[in-house]
């Protein structure tokens, strides 16, 4: 496929386009209308709003901590406007005060049942480790 002319004819094209590039990540060589077609496309398979698409895992783990730093944060200061929001703030704030040796999962409650960290919902039940 390499040396298939229609490929090498979409290589000249791109390079006559776009250039070679550092060939880096976009927080150092920036993002195309390649990138940002990609991820309309991807919204669009998945039946989303929005994608937001990691080159490499790096940027994959920084994006996933800082979405989860800020889901922390909106978790204690945003009033949930649904109630699967209204669920899992509850279910967070209740290890801040209730179970604090359970209830990790921040982001979604599945997590504390994979890890077994469900904990008791009422004051004084022992929490499951």
């Amino acid at each position: 496929m390499a040396t298939h002319p229609e490929t090498i004819a979409a290589a000249q094209e791109a390079l006559a386009t776009y250039g070679t590039g550092a060939c880096g990540s976009p927080v150092l060589s920036g993002m195309t209308d390649l990138h940002h077609r990609l991820e309309r496309r991807m919204s669009g398979f998945l039946g989303r709003e929005s994608t937001m698409l990691f080159n490499s895992g790096f940027g994959g783990a920084l994006g996933s901590l800082s979405g989860y730093d800020y889901f922390h944060y909106a978790s204690h200061r945003v009033v949930p406007r649904t109630r699967v929001g209204r669920f899992i703030q509850r279910n967070h704030l209740l290890h801040h005060s209730v179970t604090p040796r359970a209830r990790w999962g921040v982001s979604s409650p599945l997590w504390d049942h994979v890890f077994g960290t469900t904990g008791a919902s009422t004051p004084g039940a022992s929490a499951r480790r």
